[in-house]
């Protein structure tokens, strides 16, 4: 076939056929398991470390594994590890993982403190997933919730908070069961942590901000919060005035889960938070393996008064604007 001249050839050369397309789709997930597998040797690495009793390093190797990772396959924005946040309402416990927002001052970055109106999201890092991490690390995220702003000008950030916080994890204690066993027994003991009962007074989880943004187990599982709220369209519709906040907390399921699938839903989840409404740069990988996936779970039911309290902290929301609409988010 002749070409009549350079532009029709290099636009013809630069097409790209359905072998291609699926070519460049295997090697991504190749490189992928690969990621993956770097990850298992992290853990692997790191319970050696366990093992000889230096705790403590075993620990930083695994902040150290997740902050590689990020910074290859995350949004690209300044990652710190063991950093204090500073909130205009007091100091958190040490944060293992802390993203940056890209303007935040370089001269400041590598300080012990971190500002609060400088995160973007943040996270915990273990191991090894055990059930009790999940009371340390929702207290941890009460008092991120706590030390941060009264006032918000985004109803997502009331229902949420300012920014994500999650918990980061290689493998489980539950590493030699099937995937969906794994999930079921964390969605239980979770679940189990918005009642009263044993030594706990009172909930774990008593408010849709407290909920854990999300859970990464690398060899199994995703979970992930969703959250819906109504804003009225006039606060005597009746409908709408008995409308009440609902949470969920649950994992995203695939029918087929190849190696570091729970890796791509993390950094697409992660990027969907940053950047409301777009796109990740991993969607089209997460195409290739069926999308995003399905996330079932109980649908948590929050008291009217969340919702009131939610009202009074927006510092745009008027009550008599008719443009209300209802709202979701994850």
């Amino acid at each position: 076939m002749a070409f009549r001249d350079a532009a029709h050839a290099g636009t013809m050369s630069n097409m790209q056929t359905p072998h291609d397309a699926q070519a460049s789709s295997n090697k991504m997930l190749r490189l992928l398991a690969e990621t993956a597998s770097s990850m298992q040797a992290d853990h692997a690495h790191a319970q050696d470390q366990a093992r000889s009793r230096d705790i403590q390093r075993a620990g930083h190797v695994a902040e150290a594994s997740w902050k590689t990772f990020l910074e290859k396959w995350g949004p690209g924005l300044p990652i710190k590890t063991r950093k204090y946040i500073v909130g205009p309402r007091g100091d958190s416990n040490e944060v293992d993982l802390v993203i940056l927002r890209p303007d935040y001052p370089a001269h400041l970055r590598d300080n012990e403190e971190i500002l609060y109106s400088g995160v973007v999201a943040a996270f915990s890092c273990k191991l090894t997933f055990r059930q009790r991490d999940l009371v340390s690390v929702l207290e941890q995220k009460a008092r991120l919730i706590a030390i941060g702003p009264s006032d918000h000008s985004e109803y997502r950030n009331v229902l949420r908070g300012a920014f994500p916080f999650g918990l980061l994890c290689h493998s489980s204690e539950f590493s030699s069961e099937e995937p969906a066993d794994i999930d079921a027994k964390i969605m239980k003991f979770y679940n189990d942590l918005r009642k009263e009962g044993g030594a706990r007074p009172a909930p774990i989880l008593d408010h849709p901000q407290h909920e854990l943004d999300s859970l990464t187990i690398a060899d199994s599982s995703f979970f992930r919060a969703t959250r819906f709220a109504r804003i009225p369209r006039n606060p005597w519709d009746a409908v709408i005035r008995d409308a009440e906040v609902a949470s969920m907390f649950a994992p995203v399921h695939h029918d087929v889960r190849p190696a570091g699938v729970q890796l791509v839903q993390l950094v697409t989840w992660l990027y969907q938070q940053i950047h409301p409404g777009e796109e990740s740069p991993l969607g089209t990988l997460l195409e290739q393996i069926g999308g995003m996936g399905t996330t079932f779970g109980w649908n948590v039911s929050w008291p009217g008064m969340v919702l009131d309290e939610a009202r009074a902290h927006i510092n745009k929301y008027d009550p008599e604007d008719p443009s209300g609409v209802f709202t979701a988010f994850q």
